[in-house]
């Protein structure tokens, strides 16, 4: 990848934009419709649209990738060359932003996106920066799965789907065996690996499509998309089977048991889970460890 030196650099610390600046390409009232557009919206990947929409009107840009630590968005089409531009180092996050081309810019082509950086790098940094603490207020911040507010919303979402098109969806209701014994007798840390090992095995088995949350403590769901009663206790049995793939799960003999519902028409939210913690704890007092169906 062709790739140009970082725009700014630890002695350029003042890099934004300027109007009335008369060595550069844009007019300010460019300037100012590009600004006015990328102030339209703080959705990251409604703004990088935009971005790439206001680069395609005067480049040959095909793409782009916008780059921090602990996140990244790409939106447009692969292309044959590619010029990476950072942001400057007062942006928190700090972001770096990759273009992709249809061809080799000209020397002209480079000056003019480096102009067009300065004027939508910021409002892309902002962007990033909202998408990273909405993702924080719907994350379980042990296990990254998603938490009890983001599953009432997405069952909510599915409940509401499904009474307009007639699709189907199930619940998965998932609680570890004895999981008390492990914080008494190893202490929490070791509680809270067991718990994090029990996400990444759920997450195995499930598909793009599906999703899952810890519900609390050491309970956990699941919402499985166009599924029906056996694809739910295939899916129960699969994420028993997977928990013993895990050393932190083998060590401590983890377990769980399972509950699954189909949504039925008029199901609300509370009936739809009812049914599947009335499996699961049906099981927990037979003492029996399994996947059952409500």
């Amino acid at each position: 990848m062709d790739q140009l030196a970082p725009l700014y650099s630890g002695t350029e610390k003042d890099r934004f934009f300027h109007f009335g600046e008369s060595r550069r390409l844009l007019s300010d009232a460019d300037m100012l419709t590009i600004m006015q557009r990328m102030l339209s919206t703080i959705d990251i990947t409604k703004l990088a649209d935009i971005a790439l929409t206001l680069l395609g009107e005067r480049l040959t840009v095909t793409g782009l990738e916008i780059h921090a630590p602990d996140q990244g968005y790409a939106t447009g089409l692969a292309g044959v060359y590619h010029r990476q531009l950072e942001a400057p180092q007062q942006l928190d996050p700090r972001i770096c932003v990759t273009y992709r081309f249809a061809r080799k810019p000209s020397a002209h082509e480079e000056r003019l996106l480096h102009e067009m950086h300065d004027c939508i790098v910021t409002p892309l940094a902002h962007a990033m920066a909202h998408a990273r603490l909405a993702n924080m207020a719907t994350k379980d911040h042990l296990t990254g799965l998603g938490n009890r507010a983001s599953f009432d919303e997405a069952l909510q979402r599915l409940i509401s789907h499904a009474n307009r098109s007639g699709s189907r969806f199930g619940l998965v209701v998932i609680d570890m065996d004895k999981f008390k014994l492990i914080n008494d007798q190893y202490g929490h840390q070791e509680g809270d690996k067991v718990l994090i090992s029990v996400a990444r095995a759920i997450n195995d088995c499930l598909r793009d499509t599906d999703f899952a949350f810890r519900f609390g403590g050491d309970e956990f769901c699941c919402l499985i998309e166009d599924a029906d009663a056996k694809a739910l206790l295939c899916i129960g049995q699969r994420i028993r089977r997977a928990m013993n793939s895990y050393p932190v799960l083998r060590q401590y003999n983890a377990s769980c048991s399972i509950g699954v519902s189909l949504y039925r028409q008029g199901d609300t939210s509370e009936s739809l889970f009812e049914r599947a913690d009335l499996a699961l704890y049906q099981l927990k007092e037979a003492n029996y460890q399994g996947v059952e169906s409500a």
